[in-house]
């Protein structure tokens, strides 16, 4: 299993995708902290020489995130996007503008004329401009209970399949929220659509869990009572 994780990670790197090396380490971190804690020192010996480690088109990418002129055009883009979402809020604080409403609105960072986009590149903001503080709060209230699902099953578990489920199903969620940060991962069911199967396989294997502890206890009553 080693290899072809290692592997993926690796892949990742060369998407020069900063919110998903984000969502990456966040995934790493909550599987050290709850698993194996060797991957908490892989990630700290990451962190203090990511310089020497990580190949120099992955540094460059990072380091051009913000240099002595201030950030980058893509981090000056989102601030504008961000500022953009902020307005419309304020003006539909509750129930947003609309489900879907990001891509027939013409997003106009101020300081970039010419340019449209209809996408905030922050799924957190562009939920609440949609559905409003409403919608967003249901939706992250979906996406913890896919955490506590993982955890339940991985904590009531002694199926070893089991229990990684449960655990994947927590590191998946908490990369996503992080990836979210800065992207929209959410949004598109190419990218998330095996959380959602994973989160499904560990609902069954709660139910089956609880049903055998329902049949276990009835036998025992039942021999009770005999």
């Amino acid at each position: 299993m080693a290899v072809p994780i290692v592997l993926s990670y690796y892949s990742i790197l060369f998407l020069f995708s900063r919110s998903g090396y984000l969502a990456a380490v966040v995934g790493c971190t909550v599987i050290g902290l709850l698993k194996n804690k060797i991957v908490l020192i892989g990630i700290l010996v990451l962190f203090i020489s990511w310089q020497t480690l990580l190949p120099t088109a992955v540094q460059e990418r990072i380091e051009m995130t913000k240099n002595e002129e201030g950030y980058d055009g893509t981090i000056q883009q989102r601030f504008g996007m961000w500022k953009f979402g902020k307005e419309i809020i304020n003006d539909h604080p509750l129930l947003g503008a609309g489900v879907n409403a990001a891509h027939f609105i013409n997003i106009t960072p101020e300081g970039f004329s010419g340019q449209v986009w209809h996408s905030f590149h922050n799924a957190y903001l562009q939920q609440a401009v949609e559905t409003g503080l409403v919608g967003l709060a249901i939706y992250l209230w979906i996406f913890a209970l896919m955490i506590i699902m993982g955890w339940r099953l991985y904590k009531t578990s002694n199926d070893w399949f089991d229990k990684a489920c449960g655990l994947g199903l927590i590191a998946c969620v908490t990369t996503c929220l992080a990836g979210n940060i800065a992207g929209g991962y959410w949004n598109y069911l190419s990218v998330v659509g095996h959380m959602y199967v994973l989160a499904g396989m560990v609902m069954q294997s709660l139910l089956t869990l609880e049903k055998g502890k329902t049949e276990f206890q009835a036998k025992k009553e039942k021999k009770i009572k005999i």
